[in-house]
């Protein structure tokens, strides 16, 4: 069927929309980490976060995505 992309099943799973910006708060929550780890991150290099006007941070959910996937791939070889 034309149109229709496959499904990740880390974005089903954790329900994160890959295009969606998400606030810092919720992006620790759903890596269970702390938030201060995410700000280390983003001045890291690890995580691309955007910067709005009123300085909050966003991330984009494909971001969450890629690190979910990337701590998945990790544990695998375990």
């Amino acid at each position: 069927m034309e149109g229709i992309r496959p499904r990740n099943p880390i974005t089903e799973a954790f329900g994160v929309e890959p295009h969606k910006l998400y606030r810092l708060t919720d992006v620790a929550e759903l890596l269970s980490v702390d938030e201060k780890l995410v700000r280390w991150w983003i001045r890291k290099g690890s995580i691309e976060a955007f910067k709005l006007p009123n300085r909050a941070w966003r991330i984009r959910g494909i971001e969450i995505v890629r690190m979910l996937e990337q701590g998945r791939s990790k544990t695998k070889g375990t």
